[in-house]
């Protein structure tokens, strides 16, 4: 649009996937292959909401390919998986391709905002808890011999 090589990035939560300034957005972005990333972090509430209730399908992305432009899933769990999905929109943007939506699948761990509750099923939140990004990530530096013992003790 500038003719520059810079790329904006919209963050979101699912629940503003609801609302008509989205898709607004989803189409002036693509009418003017604006180099844009969406990035809807779908932590399964908005805001008090779970979104099993709040939409008809399971998964958001597929909602950003009438507008003509790539809607990925990826496991916002995964810091190694965001990275590279993200990296690729980037490329994508400056090549002047015109914007990518991205569904990062993640979990909201705390209440909404401020002091509000936690509303989440206990089983649930274990389940979630057991696959925290930086738990994960470690565990996989690890695995793969990217870092030992004594660079792990340093880092925590």
């Amino acid at each position: 649009y500038r003719g520059t090589r810079q790329v904006s990035v919209a963050f979101f939560g699912d629940g503003g996937a609801n609302q008509g300034t989205f898709n607004e957005s989803l189409n002036l972005a693509s009418l003017w292959k604006l180099p844009v990333i969406f990035v809807c972090e779908n932590n399964l509430y908005a805001a008090s909401t779970p979104t099993a209730i709040a939409f008809p399908t399971e998964d958001i992305a597929p909602r950003a390919r009438p507008y003509g432009m790539p809607g990925l899933i990826v496991d916002g769990q995964d810091v190694v998986a965001v990275y590279e999905v993200t990296s690729e929109a980037v490329e994508q943007a400056r090549a002047g391709d015109g914007p990518t939506f991205l569904e990062a699948k993640t979990y909201r761990y705390e209440g909404h905002g401020g002091l509000s509750k936690r509303l989440h099923d206990p089983e649930e939140y274990e389940r979630w808890r057991k696959r925290d990004p930086v738990m994960l990530l470690e565990r996989k530096l690890v695995a793969e011999g990217l870092i030992d013992s004594e660079q792990q003790q340093k880092i925590r």
